[in-house]
């Protein structure tokens, strides 16, 4: 039970979330390892990120994102409508980027990444540039 708590808290911090910010000549490295971790998010909208980068909505301008989160052993899932399930990805999606670079390095290894719901996405080792 020990280890399983732990891994639960290891995949809380590892969220690298900056959501609809205003960011400018900045680096936003992400360099979390989440190993045998659980992480859930249930309800309608929910967003589980376990190693990943969201920057969605936001305005970047000469931003680099580095997304080199190690993923082993881990479960993430997103359950509701719309809910949205992330496993070592960049999320840029509606954002405004000028001068930028974006770069997913994340290493996945046994991984299982899950959403279950009308209009539900699941995500892993990707980049959301819609």
């Amino acid at each position: 039970m020990k280890k399983l708590a732990l891994g639960v808290v290891l995949a809380m911090v590892s969220v690298g979330a900056m959501a609809q910010s205003t960011v400018k000549d900045t680096k936003i490295d992400n360099k979390t390892t989440n190993k045998e971790a659980i992480n859930a998010a249930i309800g309608t909208g929910a967003r589980a990120n376990l190693g990943s980068v969201a920057v969605k909505g936001s305005s970047l301008n000469k931003v680099k994102v580095d997304n080199k989160s190690t993923n082993q052993k881990v479960i993430n899932a997103a359950i509701g409508t719309g809910a949205t399930a992330n496993t070592g990805s960049v999320n840029i999606a509606n954002s405004q980027v000028e001068k930028s670079a974006i770069s997913n390095d994340t290493k996945n290894e046994k991984v299982i990444n899950a959403a279950i719901g009308t209009n539900a996405t699941a995500n892993t080792g990707s980049v959301d540039i819609q």
